[in-house]
């Protein structure tokens, strides 16, 4: 068998939707089961099962399509990354992918990497004593409570092996970059951010390099024999009488097809990104930004419906690490050196619809955002005066432009000659706002933040017309899925494996907690745990 796969075309971003797993599975309740894992997913299929069977897994059908001995659902970065293990282990590979391209997420990031201790750091920033170590301690202090210490710090101490692995692949790095400051970490935070190059794109653009990552890796796989079927989703999966995974149903270009995998299967679906009713039950955030009025945006793959993770809850799955959300600020660092990695906005203040500041504005944006989000009705607006304006054009507001005079007709920014009419036009609390300002400018005039600490962009806001706008949210994907353990095993709530399931990426959970800790971390989980996932489902023993 062989099938065609993405061209490498830096300009192709569209995805095209082949199939949808029917919203009824996600609304169908188990019958019964410890702490209900069966109400937000499908069950398992047999060979007469339609897609949207509830019944319970199905016995071994009488006749299989297909055949290979690991099968992996998804073609994004992790898919690719399980496949080159899976095939350079011996093992026949098949990848079905649910679009018309493959690639996912991944091939419209930036194809960035988080890694500590590579000689790239050395070598591109000066940095040669980061440790795995200060990795861990910096995502421990992001994650919480939320995470499992021992996916963390296995994620963190294997990074620069992934680096080198992706070297090998052939990407090459040309710059890393840190994180803006995440209070109370600082100490941890080096330049990781490993930004791939072909020697002609630099550092500009960075939406869209993904392919710089995605094309090498899956060439690596496609020369140890794996193959790819586009158009061809996954509505289920196949489990013995003993529970065992052993293959998957799927709708092969509008053709139901049953495929057997004899050793495993490896979910590489990403998250529940684009999916309302899974957003709504396990992600508010990802929720609001789906279906919010007030102009946000998700960039993610559309194929990301969280197919896999309903597609592992109906086999009996648990779930970890479930409530975030990867969101930037469309008020940060838009049309800056994309090295300064999206923070909140340099100039000016935050503030919440009473007025009040709550953040170090020019902090690492998914601090940024998790405490804009935290706002009562989730409404905050930057605020600032005519001086940045004309110190920073529109860029003063989070806008490549060279002045605001667009965004003030289009209603995307607030004008206002006094801080009082600001604050009425926004629905801010005036007497609020100009407290805070009255405090905040007498900070700015000795060079000090002392509510947050804030060191970039400290100048009064003293100078009419004033402008304010809305915070608005970029949303990447969602952060939480599937239960794993350290071998990329998809497991029950009680830690329990399920033979022969495997998973990793945006799909899986627990290596993440509910704030994305910076640009490069999603990518790597693809690599780290999309490999483990490949080689171990490669490892088992044929069960025919």
């Amino acid at each position: 068998m062989r099938t065609d796969h993405a061209q490498k075309d830096t300009t192709r971003r569209e995805i095209i939707m082949t199939h949808d797993i029917s919203r009824r599975h996600f609304l169908k309740a188990a019958a019964a089961g410890a702490l209900g894992v069966a109400a937000l997913g499908l069950s398992g299929c047999g060979a007469a099962a339609p897609a949207e069977s509830t019944a319970n897994p199905a016995p071994i059908p009488d006749a299989w399509d297909l055949e290979t001995d690991v099968l992996i659902i998804g073609g994004g970065g992790t898919g690719v990354a399980a496949a080159v293990e899976a095939a350079e282990s011996g093992a026949r590979t098949l990848v079905i992918e649910k679009t018309s391209i493959m690639g996912g997420s991944t091939i419209m990031s930036g194809g960035m990497m988080m890694a500590a201790g590579t000689h790239w750091q050395q070598e591109l920033a000066d940095c040669g004593d980061d440790t795995a170590e200060d990795l861990y301690q910096y995502y421990m202090g992001c994650y919480g409570e939320v995470a499992d210490p021992e996916l963390v710090k296995d994620m963190a101490y294997s990074s620069a092996d992934e680096i080198a692995w992706a070297e090998d692949c052939g990407i090459q790095y040309v710059t890393c970059f840190a994180v803006k400051d995440v209070p109370g970490y600082s100490q941890y935070i080096k330049p990781r951010i490993h930004l791939p190059g072909d020697g002609t794109t630099g550092t500009a653009g960075i939406p869209g390099l993904g392919w710089l990552h995605v094309n090498p890796i899956w060439a690596r796989a496609e020369a140890a024999g794996a193959e790819i079927k586009l158009n061809c989703p996954a509505a289920g999966l196949i489990v013995d009488g003993n529970g065992a995974v052993i293959g998957a149903e799927a709708d092969d270009n509008g053709t139901r097809i049953m495929i057997k995998a004899n050793r495993g299967v490896v979910l590489a679906t990403s998250g529940f990104d684009h999916n309302e009713e899974m957003a709504k039950a396990l992600s508010s955030s990802q929720y609001v930004a789906l279906t919010s009025a007030n102009g946000s945006l998700v960039g993610s793959a559309v194929g990301n419906t969280g197919d896999g993770i309903r597609m592992g809850m109906a086999v009996g799955a648990g779930l970890a690490g479930i409530g975030g959300a990867l969101n930037v600020s469309l008020n940060g660092n838009i049309g800056r050196d994309p090295t300064s990695n999206l923070g909140g906005p340099t100039t000016g203040i935050t503030v919440n619809k009473y007025g009040q500041r709550f953040v170090n504005e020019w902090t690492q944006y998914g601090y940024y955002m998790r405490a804009c989000f935290s706002q009562d009705g989730h409404i905050c607006y930057t605020v600032t005066d005519q001086n940045a304006v004309d110190r920073e054009g529109g860029l003063a507001m989070g806008f490549s432009t060279d002045d605001l005079s667009a965004e003030v007709a289009s209603g995307a920014v607030i004008k206002a000659d006094t801080i009082a009419e600001l604050a009425q036009a926004a629905g801010i609390d005036a007497q609020g706002l100009q407290q805070t300002l009255d405090t905040w400018n007498a900070d700015a005039a000795n060079g000090v933040d002392q509510a947050f600490g804030k060191t970039e962009g400290c100048n009064p806001i003293e100078t009419g017309p004033f402008y304010a706008a809305r915070v608005l949210t970029y949303n990447l994907g969602s952060l939480g899925g599937l239960k794993i353990n350290l071998d990329a095993q998809v497991c029950r709530f009680d830690g329990t494996p399920i033979e022969r399931l495997f998973a990793g990426g945006l799909c899986t959970g627990g290596w993440c907690g509910t704030f994305y800790p910076g640009s490069g971390t999603a990518v790597m989980s693809t690599v780290h745990w999309g490999r483990k996932a490949g080689r171990n489902a490669a490892a088992q023993q044929s069960w025919s």
